[in-house]
């Protein structure tokens, strides 16, 4: 098999590994589906080097609980189709995550202790009419959910991290077990608040209120590892070089959310 899935814990990812591509191939595109008829390409993933026939990639945005099925296909710098594989996996979450699309080293698995009550607001209106006994009705599609979850951190650290992510500003993507109250979705975080458990607990909880949005554009890829990372970890270029023997093993590298958030 050329093409392999798997599933991998430290960032809720599916990684993805294609080999064989073909000697003359020099970029590659991951897909996937659900179906077997429409095809989405995974964040990222329209142009992935090839190097030595291989390439990877990391779908942090992947369907959960569904069989996915998984498609790479690679080309030549004159956009030849070279090869194409398939290969298919189901993860079965039993975590839910908070995952930002910007900055997938961010992502973490939180302890959700309650989800508030759902609305959808509406956009239509109702309209006196002088004379008239009955107003106007104008309809309009209504809008998105809206609800709060609560996130419990149990140590210093995690607070920290979790609160690294919510410094960040962006928008993230919320992905839940089958039994979760609401789906998976993607939203944009408003006015969140922090308490104690008891004085003294290292224990907080966040009150965060969702409001339902549109995907990121497929513009918007996330990366693990900065400019800034780098400057942190590497006193000099040489140390660089020495510690990665390849551009590729430098990228499999976590940047410390600190170094980019914090100034």
């Amino acid at each position: 098999m050329s093409l392999t899935a798997t599933y991998v814990n430290d960032r809720g990812r599916v990684h993805l590994a294609a080999t064989s591509l073909g000697v003359s191939a020099t970029y590659a595109v991951f897909d996937r589906t659900t179906n077997a008829i429409t095809y989405t390409t995974v964040r990222g993933a329209t142009d992935t080097p090839v190097a030595s026939q291989a390439a990877v990639m990391d779908d942090h945005e992947f369907p959960a609980g569904e069989l996915i099925t998984y498609r790479v296909r690679s080309y030549n710098a004159s956009n030849v189709l070279q090869a194409t594989f398939t290969t298919t996996i189901t993860v079965d979450l039993t975590d839910v995550w908070v995952k930002v699309v910007a900055a997938p080293y961010l992502n973490r698995i939180v302890t959700v202790t309650e989800v508030g009550e759902v609305t959808r607001p509406a956009r239509g209106g109702v309209f006196e009419i002088v004379d008239r006994r009955d107003p106007i009705g104008v309809s309009a599609l209504r809008s998105s959910r809206r609800f709060s979850i609560q996130v419990m951190t149990v140590a210093s650290s995690e607070t920290v991290n979790f609160g690294l992510l919510l410094l960040s500003g962006q928008t993230i993507y919320l992905q839940v077990p089958d039994a979760f109250p609401v789906p998976s979705l993607y939203a944009q975080i408003g006015d969140t608040t922090e308490t104690e458990g008891a004085r003294g607990d290292p224990t907080k909880f966040f009150t965060l209120p969702l409001t339902e949005v549109a995907a990121p554009d497929a513009s918007v890829v996330g990366t693990n590892y900065s400019i800034v990372n780098v400057l942190a970890d590497y006193a000099t270029i040489s140390a660089m070089i020495g510690a990665n023997a390849t551009i590729y093993d430098l990228m499999q590298h976590v940047g410390d959310p600190e170094d980019i958030l914090v100034g």
